[in-house]
């Protein structure tokens, strides 16, 4: 179950009483002690415990300069600090009934203060609210689980409040994110052991209850110990204000402003009482993270060693996610990743200033990641033994580990551990500027707010990557505007960053303004530093091409790819060893653009070129580069598709789904678009090698993979869910399910119009694709009047991209207009039906002389479609020689690719059968039938569901032509009855 915004909380429950908190933080203590923790006080003397009074309520007592806080407190006692649902962002979920009151009461005031808190609070309550929801399916260990999901949001209402009271939502990367970051990978950990005991049957989940119980207690042990450790920081809301003063922000919370505002150079603050024992604090997650490093390298370990037999890993069945995930698109993650890259290369540069490096030194790009040699596993193992020791500081060398660390760990793919050294990393960077109050300890916590962005990134957490994200872009706007030739570097890269996390929220405009403006400042250093930032403009560039291509606007796409690839070129020339990787991603995006504009040959062999780079990269380092392989197969195999080399196209994507099954098994999260994105392409090999059963169940995985993650990010995968669908309404129709197909292809239409309705120029092309769909699955369903409104639909929007891209869209629009010319033929529309057809064909004739062999099919599809419309105008003659050329065609793409055009053959032959009788050619016409039927008998055995009836149409036209006397070849038009026969 997943969380989204609404207007209105779970259910309509009172506010949440004071009294209510206090019994749950109470029992907290009271638990706490028995582990021998003992209670701590407040400055007044009194115990936290005393009187069952909250921990928050005691300190803040305490504090006279805080008399707004506690009037809070009495605000609260009334049931009065709810917020307007006007200006909060709350929680919505279904299905909570049965779980007990006051959880729902603490749960829906919590929802309401998610605006207020912080993005913490959202993304806990979401994990709760998936653990709650599982513990009702179950129901063993229901209520162990609902006391332990009372604690946890426990502790979550005593910041959440402390926000609220004092003004402060709680900043990432702080020492209080870093609490509640614990708290929430516990939280996530739980779900994963719930969701696979919930998977079980029922006498093996009573077996097994014990496992869990026992995972519980030692959860509500850490979360003790949690708790103490929030009270020993002597008060939420001073630890809250403390953060906030690091970073110069006031207590009303506008940080933007206050960051802006703020001097380069800042006063000195001693305070350390919330980050003083940040190190500390992390060191049971670090053993944890040691742990996970280890279980993913024996996981690649098994696999890489048993690939070679794991034959089974072409099938898709068994990759369905149970509930929705949050994951990134394919594009986002490889910008992110690309983008992360080069941070890495430019910060250990440093710019023109030797302060810029910091407390960073050149050692992360020596040993974490530039060198080939480097293996990220031993690495971040190594790293972890030395942070891990009790003897570890909190300075400069760890600061540098941990950098290194947050590297290695997203080389693995283990992105939910990079959160937690993300995390851990941007606290003790803000005490280091707020100690030291140096430009170049602030340009470091730019630096990892952008680490932390993109950690958050991965495992969807976005309202947190956009929060650091935006604060890192106001730091480093200010400095530039200070010290533009020192910090525009970062500058410049920070906004490319920026960009990506606006496209993915839907803010294209904002995201192309943001990647021009980095463009332009890239450009202004390349003139200044001729050999400096070329790299980093390049990657400028793609990110351009990429943003301006989902913008609809191609042909600039194009250009900017161009550029991309030439800088490359230049690079990897001059540095092969450092620059492969770059050129490899370039060339993919690339031949991505070449295939829009219609330039197959060089788009394949730009696709080629890529993966035999990336073979070498995988060779070397395939921990690192195992899912850039995986996308650079499922482009080589489109534009393999698109020359008609469909043998190697196929090999490819099943090579591409073994290695991107394999990620998504260790990484679903993370994997899921991928696998679901390869699934669509996987499906359509399949189905023209012939093997329809395997197409439609890959096709059936990847729409509910997208429809899972549509669930948790709408605007993100709209678009891919109803592509999806679009295909899977053409595996239906060939399994002969029709009015599932009708279904998926509507469904798909409404998806498409709400997006081209919001960004025509970005969907008018999907648009018509799914109206095309749409129109022959109303065909089928004989619905003939809708089925023209919709072909005509499609071709009106097809003109219109034919008119701005002749060469892109010219196939499109040929197609479009031969199915125009049959959806006018069944409404009796005939003379414009052979207008358009011959309209058509024109255009295929064409198509095929300025690219021979790429549209053989397409000209055969609409010459046998027009030898009927000629049959119905009384042009026997023409129709003849219309379909003898359509066999002619068939045949030598059947003698190609038999599975892929033997239907079609078999058609193809009955209709020239039947022309051929007309005209007298009786021996010449029992000769083509008889080839038909043995084709249609090949496909009977194999598929009768889909070829019984044209087995039994063919039949029935042999005995027509062997019966010419029978007089039914007139119809009551004096028309030839062959017409009624075509099929």
């Amino acid at each position: 179950m997943t969380s989204s915004t609404s207007t209105a909380p779970i259910q309509t429950e009172p506010p949440l009483t004071l009294d209510l908190l206090r019994g749950v933080v109470k029992s907290t203590q009271q638990a706490a002690a028995l582990h021998g923790v003992k209670p701590t006080h407040t400055d007044q003397g009194k115990t936290n415990v005393d009187n069952g009074k909250s921990t928050i309520t005691d300190t803040l007592t305490g504090l006279s300069p805080l008399n707004d806080v506690v009037d809070a407190i009495k605000q609260v006692q009334l049931g009065a600090i709810a917020t307007s649902q006007a200006d909060s962002d709350q929680l919505q979920f279904s299905d909570l009934a049965g779980i007990p009151q006051d959880l729902v009461a603490i749960f829906n005031e919590l929802a309401t203060w998610t605006a207020i808190a912080g993005p913490f609070l959202k993304i806990g309550l979401g994990v709760i609210a998936e653990i709650l929801k599982i513990a009702q399916e179950v129901r063993t260990n229901k209520d162990a689980c609902e006391d332990f999901s009372k604690k946890v949001m426990g502790i979550f209402w005593e910041f959440a409040f402390a926000a609220k009271a004092s003004g402060c939502p709680i900043l990432t990367g702080t020492a209080s994110a870093l609490i509640l970051e614990r708290a929430i990978q516990q939280l996530r950990a739980f779900r994963a052991q719930i969701e696979v005991y919930a998977s079980w049957g029922t006498v093996k989940r009573t077996l097994k209850r014990g496992e869990i119980k026992a995972k519980l207690d030692d959860l509500n042990k850490e979360m003790d110990a949690l708790v103490v450790r929030v009270g020993t920081q002597n008060a939420i809301v001073l630890t809250l204000r403390s953060d906030y003063d690091r970073v110069g922000a006031p207590a009303s919370g506008q940080t933007e402003a206050a960051l802006t505002s703020s001097s380069g150079n800042r006063p000195t603050h001693n305070n350390d009482s919330a980050s003083s024992d940040l190190l500390t604090t992390a060191r049971p997650g670090l053993e944890r993270l040691s742990a996970a490093v280890k279980t993913e390298l024996n996981r690649r370990s098994f696999l890489h060693a048993t690939s070679a037999d794991d034959h089974s890993a072409q099938q898709t069945e068994a990759v369905s996610p149970a509930r929705p995930v949050y994951s990134m698109t394919s594009s986002e993650s490889a910008q992110l990743k690309l983008m992360q890259d080069r941070m890495r290369q430019l910060y250990s540069r440093g710019g023109d200033g030797a302060d810029l490096i910091g407390v960073f030194d050149n050692r992360r790009t020596a040993e974490g990641g530039a060198n080939p040699a480097s293996d990220p596993g031993q690495i971040a193992l190594e790293l972890l033994d030395v942070l891990g020791s009790a003897s570890t500081s909190s300075g400069k060398d760890t600061v540098n580990e941990l950098e290194r660390l947050l590297w290695a760990l997203g080389d693995l793919g283990l992105f939910e551990e990079a959160v937690e050294v993300a995390t851990l990393l941007t606290a003790l960077c803000r005490r280091k500027w707020s100690e030291s109050g140096y430009p170049r300890d602030r340009a470091n916590l730019a630096s990892v707010l952008l680490d932390l962005a993109s950690s958050f990134s991965q495992v969807g957490r976005y309202d947190e990557a956009d929060a650091s994200s935006s604060e890192a872009l106001t730091i480093f706007r200010d400095m530039a505007r200070r010290e533009p030739k020192k910090y525009n570097p970062m500058l410049a890269t920070t906004l490319r960053i920026r960009s990506v996390h606006d496209a993915r929220a839907g803010r294209a405009e904002e995201a192309l303004r943001l990647i021009r403006h980095s463009i332009e400042i890239y450009r202004s250093l390349c003139r200044d530093h001729p050999h400096v930032y070329e790299d980093e403009l390049s990657s400028a560039l793609l990110s351009y091409s990429v943003d301006l291509g989902q913008a609809g606007k191609h042909e600039e796409a194009l250009g900017a790819i161009e550029e991309c690839v030439k800088i490359r070129k230049a690079l990897y020339q001059a540095r092969p060893a450092q620059h492969e990787a770059g050129l490899a991603g370039a060339l993919l995006n690339y031949s991505f653009r070449l295939s829009k504009e219609v330039r197959q040959q060089e788009a394949l062999v730009a696709a080629k070129e890529s993966v035999k780079m990336y073979r070498t990269l995988h060779q070397a380092r395939p921990v690192v580069y195992e899912a850039g392989l995986a996308r650079a197969l499922d482009i080589y195999s489109s534009r393999l598709s698109d020359v008609g080399e469909d043998k190697e196209a196929l090999a490819a994507m099943e090579e591409c789904v073994r290695i991107q099954k394999s990620l998504y098994q260790a990484r679903p999260a993370a994997y899921t678009a991928d696998l679901a994105g390869a699934l669509v392409n996987y499906s359509f090999q399949l189905s023209v090698a012939g093997r329809h059963e395997e197409a439609l169940a890959a096709i059936e995985t990847c729409v509910e993979m997208y429809t899972a993650l549509h669930q948790a990010r709408p605007a993100a995968y709209e678009g891919s869910l109803a592509g999806a669908l679009l295909d899977y309404s053409t595996r239906l129709i060939q399994a002969s399910r029709q009015e599932e197909a009708l279904a998926m292809a509507q469904k798909s239409v409404q998806m498409f119009k709400i997006l081209h309705k919001a960004r025509p120029e970005a969907y008018r092309a999907d648009l018509a694709r799914a109206l095309f769909n749409y129109s022959t699955r109303l065909s089928d369903a004989d619905q003939h009047k809708e089925a023209l409104a919709a072909i005509e639909e499609c071709v009106k929007m097809r003109k219109v991209l034919h008119q701005v891209r002749p060469a892109a869209y010219g196939a499109d629009l040929a197609r479009a207009l031969s199915s125009y010319a049959n959806r006018l033929s069944d409404v009796g529309k005939h003379d414009e039906a052979l207008a358009s057809n011959k309209e058509s064909i024109k255009m295929y004739r064409s198509l095929r002389q300025a690219r021979p062999g790429l549209y053989e099919e397409d000209l055969a599809r609409v010459l046998l479609n027009y030898s009927s419309d000629l049959s119905d105008a009384g042009r026997p003659q023409e129709a003849l020689a219309a379909t003898g050329e359509c066999v002619k065609i068939r045949k030598a793409l059947y003698q190609a690719r038999p599975a892929a055009h033997e239907a079609a053959l078999a058609r193809a032959l009955r209709n020239y059968s039947i022309d051929l009788s007309h005209a007298g050619r009786h021996k010449e016409a029992l000769q083509a039938i008889e080839e038909s039927l043995v084709l249609y008998r090949q496909l009977n055995k194999s598929r009768p569901e889909a070829f019984q009836q044209p087995l039994q149409r063919a039949e029935g036209t042999r005995d027509w032509i062997r019966r010419p006397e029978s007089g039914l070849h007139k119809t009551s038009r004096g028309l030839p009855l062959k017409t009624f026969w075509k099929g």
